[in-house]
């Protein structure tokens, strides 16, 4: 059997209140695949807890750990690539530049943006950043619906608008969640004139990471030789798995550490 491919994560870290890489690499290495982590910004907790301490990674320290990474050998020439939180828009030029010379890996673009309760939340240059220089380089994207209308200036209502401004992005696969269907929500791939859909009920309460834990759970996907559209349905229930867990602990996070990666082996490994 082939080994996986690795999965080189680029997103935020924090301490407490599992987001970004410390949502993403522990379902990575849940899934059996070797995770190197790089962290965009490093914080003390969840900004939903309440104000944090930490800091950003300057961008020319970003580009350094990269390179070093790869000179050192610990990222192979065809590892999956997946991306998530910036600070800034220097950090995404330096990525930019990273990607463009890693024509074998296979680039997962998790456009972190905003959602559709409280808009953009990162800044406008951000945004902007992401769209005009990540996107064209991705050969798949992770929105949610709102992600996905603002980067494509498309509304996304339903499944049809969403397969619409999916097609807009010509050439890539798109993962697109949240989409809304009545009391329900959608996630669907979207690839040319292709589309594959699961529909489940809107849940209370989600707690913080779950996106985080989605894009994780399609790049391992990736990495084990599977295709998006082949990954979409055990994406999905591996996340309501961890969420139901996470239910349980009486907090609004993703159930973290160990629990996570226990949790999602033992759906995984009854869904082998």
């Amino acid at each position: 059997m082939a080994l996986p491919r690795q999965v080189l994560t680029i997103s935020s870290q924090v301490a407490a209140g599992p987001v970004g890489n410390s949502a993403i690499a522990p379902a990575l290495l849940a899934m059996g695949v070797t995770p190197v982590a790089v962290s965009t910004i490093i914080l003390s907790n969840h900004p939903g807890h309440g104000t944090p301490e930490g800091m950003a990674m300057p961008a020319d320290k970003l580009a350094l750990m990269l390179e070093r990474i790869v000179t050192l050998g610990f990222l192979r020439d065809d590892a999956v690539v997946l991306t998530g939180y910036f600070a800034n828009e220097e950090q995404i030029e330096a990525v930019a530049s990273f990607l463009s010379a890693r024509p074998r890996s296979h680039y997962l673009c998790d456009p972190v943006l905003g959602d559709t309760h409280r808009g953009l939340y990162v800044a406008q240059s951000v945004a902007c950043a992401i769209r005009d220089r990540l996107v064209p380089l991705a050969d798949s994207l992770a929105p949610n619906a709102f992600e996905l209308a603002w980067l494509t200036g498309q509304d996304v209502h339903d499944g049809e608008s969403a397969r619409a401004a999916s097609r807009t992005l010509s050439g890539k696969w798109v993962v697109v969640t949240s989409i809304p269907e009545g009391e329900k929500l959608t996630t669907a791939v979207f690839e040319h004139n292709h589309a594959t859909a699961v529909t489940r009920p809107k849940l209370p309460d989600v707690p913080h990471g779950t996106g985080d834990l989605f894009s994780g759970l399609l790049a391992a996907r990736l990495a084990l030789g599977h295709s998006l559209d082949d990954s979409l349905g055990f994406a999905v229930a591996a996340t309501e798995h961890v969420i139901a867990v996470s239910a349980g602990t009486a907090s609004v996070d993703l159930a973290a550490g160990l629990k996570n990666i226990a949790s999602v082996q033992a759906f995984a490994a009854s869904h082998e």
